[in-house]
């Protein structure tokens, strides 16, 4: 690179390019910085640059002529060709670290050093490209920000320093304030160098000096600060994508273009749904494909979009004034010990009981909700809203069936309880796994670890006056919601639909095309397994079991037989307490799980949130059969 320095007094330029890092680079042929005098270009015969100002005014102004002399020169001498010539002046925008990089990659600049009272206008508009101040205070001369500059420039520019890591660990890279160094010797006068420096761990160095950074940046430059937490959400998002992109080609392998697995997946594929047409008949059953999938996005995963957007709203105001922290500190002695969960999620747990599974997405999208949460917790939010998702609805329509059903539809609840704390307690053993040493780390990657220390004195707001916070806080939860709605529609669609036509049975006149018509499959080896399962959960009749078969894809429609299974006898009251733990517990997470997994950016974990919900609901069962058992008895 070249430098060129337009200036009345080189000599301040001489005695620091002669020394250290940039006397070096120039020595190495890496940088080469030449100085011109405008003195010496000046056309009067005493040599003068400056004169009085048009219009008056204090000091003298320097005259057009001599510097456009110089930089005819250095253009002419040089073969330059509308080179970047910066003026350092007071007007001009502040210099900064992404602006040297910037400059680091020219291969010329010039460089004009005023004097006095400033430069001539017409100069700025012949030949100046930017104008640059090195901060908002006033200098003598252009000589020092220029010499700041290209002392600043120098330094990014490849093989002047030794390292790349020389500056990409310093203050202002990535806005952020340098940590504390320190070197020998070890203790100094009784103050020791921090033991996490001479552990010998890197991983546990790089961690200590990002947050010595995060701290120092924090206190002492609020606006850096501000700007590494933007840049850093832009960057994650920008990580999270990247990998989610790569992880997606990652997990796939090459094949035989045409191999065994093809003529498998097309045996199944085509036995499958010939099987189907043979059923149901093919016209009826594409049909029926169509219509399912259209009722399910116009009336359940709109239903559940609409509860997100009011979920989300409510659940952003809630933590805007300072609900959501109450609620933890309230409830952390008892969901960390049991759930293993802050104390927050009980908020989730609550919205979803309310309303269904989906409505926790929009606190898991909430800053001032997942502070609160470490990397491997927030997927289980995915099983703790399943397992009270619709607890509501499912209680009071059971204790509307007659008043011996009350009892069993809370012993119902209690089961759901514990299997939720088995699904999440399973879900969290293999989130860990997951995420390895990431794992305790905050979920909210612009938080450091001390802001997760120190939760209980601080939470984040936003900035305005009470109405504008509100109405914020309202709009931007219910963004959250749309935006987990529209998430949820390709699980919801794909494999409720699918589900749905394996659960049901034709219609009143046969099969006709209409929505939820199927082939009765899932009850079907429902009551050719009952002989194992009716002792778990002390079913009356094998017709029971079609209850929690049908609520793993939808538990509205798994309560909608309960009616006629009463008015035929099917079950009893001890059935009721179970259909109400498994209908709570499972609520039709075949048909949502993947949805909100997807939500929460944690497809690869799908499939074992499905095993631990399973388990979770399973056990929700027994134990409200258990539980009815010991108290009728």
């Amino acid at each position: 690179m070249r430098i060129h320095v337009m200036t009345l007094f080189p000599d301040i330029f001489a005695a620091y390019i002669g020394e250290s890092m940039i006397k070096k680079a120039i020595d190495n042929g890496i940088l080469e910085i030449n100085l011109f005098n405008i003195r010496d270009f000046s056309e009067n015969k005493h040599k003068k640059v400056d004169d009085y100002p048009f219009g008056g005014g204090a000091g003298m102004v320097m005259t057009p002529q001599p510097i456009i002399s110089t930089y005819e020169h250095i253009v002419e001498t040089y073969g330059l060709d509308k080179p970047r010539v910066i003026y350092l002046s007071p007007k001009g925008r502040i210099f900064n670290q992404k602006m040297a990089k910037d400059f680091a990659h020219s291969d010329d600049c010039i460089f004009l050093c005023g004097h006095y009272e400033g430069i001539d206008q017409r100069v700025i508009d012949m030949i100046v490209t930017e104008e640059i101040s090195i901060g908002d205070y006033v200098l003598t001369g252009g000589e020092l920000p220029a010499l700041t500059m290209i002392d600043a420039i120098s330094r990014l520019i490849p093989g002047v320093l030794n390292r790349n890591e020389s500056f990409e660990d310093e203050s202002l890279e990535n806005n952020l304030l340098e940590y504390p160094q320190y070197t020998r010797p070890r203790d100094f006068r009784g103050v020791e160098v921090p033991p996490v420096l001479v552990s010998g761990n890197h991983g546990n160095i790089d961690k200590w000096r990002l947050e010595e950074s995060k701290k120092i940046t924090k206190d002492r430059r609020p606006d850096l600060w501000d700007k590494y937490q933007a840049s850093h959400r832009e960057d994650n998002k920008k990580k999270r994508d990247e990998l989610e992109r790569r992880i997606n080609m990652e997990n796939r392998k090459k094949v035989k273009a045409i191999g065994i697995e093809t003529f498998v997946f097309l045996t199944i594929f085509i036995g499958g749904f010939s099987w189907l047409g043979s059923v149901m008949g093919v016209g009826p059953m594409f049909k029926t494909m169509m219509a399912t999938a259209h009722d399910l996005l116009l009336n359940t995963v709109f239903l559940i979009m609409a509860m997100a957007v009011l979920a989300g709203a409510i659940s952003s105001l809630l933590s805007e004034f300072g609900a959501i922290a109450l609620i933890n500190k309230i409830f952390a002695p008892l969901m960390k010990p049991i759930w293993g969960l802050p104390g927050a999620s009980i908020t989730g747990v609550v919205a979803t009981y309310l309303s269904d599974n989906p409505a926790i997405i929009p606190f898991a999208k909430d800053k001032t909700f997942t502070q609160y949460f470490k990397k491997y917790q927030v997927p289980a939010l995915c099983n703790i809203g399943t397992a009270f998702g619709m607890g509501l609805i499912v209680t009071t329509f059971m204790i509307a069936q007659g008043k011996e059903y009350i009892a069993p539809a809370l012993i119902g609840n209690v089961g759901a309880i514990i299997g939720s704390i088995i699904s999440v307690r399973l879900m969290l053993r293999q989130t860990k796994k997951y995420y390895g040493a990431q794992a305790m780390e905050p979920y909210d990657e612009s938080l450091s670890g001390a802001d997760m220390d120190n939760q209980a004195e601080f939470r984040l707001v936003r900035e305005g006056n009470l109405f504008q916070r509100v109405l914020d806080s309202l709009l931007e939860g219910g963004k959250n919601g749309v935006e987990m709605g529209v998430a949820i529609i390709p699980g919801v669609l794909i494999v409720c639909t699918l589900v749905m036509m394996l659960t049901f049975g034709p219609g009143e006149k046969g099969y006709t095309g209409a929505a939820y018509e199927g082939v009765k499959l899932l009850p079907y080896i429902g009551q050719k397994i009952s002989f194992i399962l009716e002792p778990l959960f002390g079913f009356k009749s094998p017709e029971a079991i079609a209850f929690p078969i049908t609520a793993l894809g939808a538990v509205g429609a798994a309560i909608s037989l309960v009616p006629e299974f009463i008015k035929n006898g099917a079950i009893a009251p001890n059935d009721i307490a179970v259909f109400t733990a498994m209908g709570m517990c499972w609520s039709g997470y075949l048909s949502t799980h993947i949805g909100m997994m997807d939500a929460l950016k944690s497809r690869d974990l799908a499939g074992k949130a499905i095993l631990a919900h399973t388990i979770g609901g399973l056990c929700a069962g027994i134990s409200a059969h258990l539980i009815f058992m010991l108290i009728a008895h």
